[in-house]
């Protein structure tokens, strides 16, 4: 009897520890869910011409306003240009292309993208929607009037590109991927966790 009352006692702690546990990640995903792509804002606009976007970058200190691809705002040597080829930041599997000046003077906002390490924050404000990407590639590219934008792990991309300060014959390009929690994977978690609470006897 004492036996059985042990094991009792033994199954009971396991079954309150794994319910914590997935009480705790719960948690970690409403968390996670309330800090990506979640804040709004404010769009104004400007001259009469609506910008469409707004890109932040804290760690360079970045921060400017994308127009519309047919605005005559979208030009490169007055604002940060958005490429006709570009995706949109809500968009499965999109790619945003993003290019500026270097160098110095008022429209040069990307003088400083080549401080830019791994893993840092990028903010892109589109349709009162704050979008989160990380810095996961920086790299040099052949000055021909293109960048190679390729996409194979399908996910939302953000691509940046500028002169390569103090090289003019390459782009500096940095590549940065869209923070997004991948619910799947949390959900599979879940179910083989409470397998194995109701399986145990």
């Amino acid at each position: 009897m004492k036996n059985y009352q042990m094991q009792w006692g033994i199954y009971t702690v396991f079954r309150k520890v794994l319910y914590f546990i997935v009480s705790c990640l719960s948690s970690y995903v409403v968390y996670i869910s309330s800090n990506i792509n979640v804040e709004p804002v404010t769009i104004k606009e400007n001259n009469n011409d609506a910008i469409l976007m707004q890109i932040k970058i804290p760690s360079i200190n970045l921060s400017g306003n994308i127009y519309e691809k047919n605005s005559k705002s979208n030009d490169i040597n007055k604002n940060i240009v958005l490429m006709n080829e570009s995706s949109y930041p809500d968009e499965d599997e999109g790619v945003v292309i993003i290019g500026a000046h270097s160098g110095i003077g008022k429209i040069a906002y990307f003088r400083n993208l080549n401080k830019l390490n791994i893993s840092d924050e990028i903010l892109i404000y589109y349709d009162n929607i704050q979008y989160k990407y990380s810095v996961k590639n920086i790299y040099l590219d052949v000055k021909d009037g293109s960048i190679i934008v390729n996409n194979y792990n399908k996910k939302r991309k953000l691509y940046l590109y500028t002169c390569n300060p103090g090289d003019k014959s390459n782009y500096l390009v940095v590549v940065a991927e869209q923070k997004i929690w991948n619910y799947s994977d949390f959900i599979f978690l879940l179910i083989i966790l409470f397998s194995i609470i109701f399986t145990i006897k």
